[in-house]
């Protein structure tokens, strides 16, 4: 989740004092981007995500495959 109304008070702390109480009505109207960069340290290298029981994991990876074929 991201806070955005925090991340706006600390970019534009004058402009939040402003209009903190119109927030609601401000953000629906707020075009926003999201850039992500990520690297994959081991390509091919799978394993279950933690908590994630390892049954529900092998159909999950066994239904991911049949998808990708």
């Amino acid at each position: 989740m991201v806070d955005f109304a925090a991340a706006f008070h600390r970019k534009y702390p004058r402009v939040w004092e402003k209009n903190k109480q119109r927030w609601d009505k401000i953000f629906p109207e707020v075009k926003t981007s999201v850039e992500v960069e990520a690297h994959i340290i081991r390509p091919g290298n799978v394993s279950a995500p933690g908590g994630m029981p390892r049954e529900d994991y092998r159909r999950w990876i066994s239904f991911t495959r049949q998808a990708l074929d």
